[in-house]
């Protein structure tokens, strides 16, 4: 498990990236959405090579794993803001592990 914390245009931003083996990584990313709030979010991208692929589902079993986590409304979006709310998702670490596995068994049931 891997973390960066970076600031860029956009704000503060947190990243963690975790091998989920069978060329997949788990991404969560804690940042300040187009819309206000501060969220964060888990997602699954398979590596081919040198690149990553995450195939958008649009709800249902379809597509790669994705998920908002967290959704908070701060007053500021501070680099603290950032951390505290990521370092929160990182304890639910084995419950969205539990998600991932309950979906791609889903995925699997569906296209037997």
């Amino acid at each position: 498990m891997n973390t960066n914390y970076t600031r860029d245009r956009d704000g503060h931003k947190a990243t963690t990236l975790v091998d989920l083996g069978n060329q997949r990584e788990l991404q969560i990313t804690t940042s300040k959405s187009s819309s206000g709030p501060l969220t964060t979010r888990a997602s699954v991208h398979q590596i081919e090579g040198n690149t990553r692929r995450h195939i958008f589902g649009f709800g249902g079993t379809r597509g790669d794993f994705s998920k908002q986590i967290i959704c908070s409304f701060p007053a500021r979006v501070t680099a603290n803001a950032v951390r505290e709310q990521h370092e929160r998702c990182l304890v639910q670490l084995d419950e969205i592990n539990q998600a991932i596995q309950a979906h791609y068994e889903a995925q699997a049931a569906a296209n037997a």
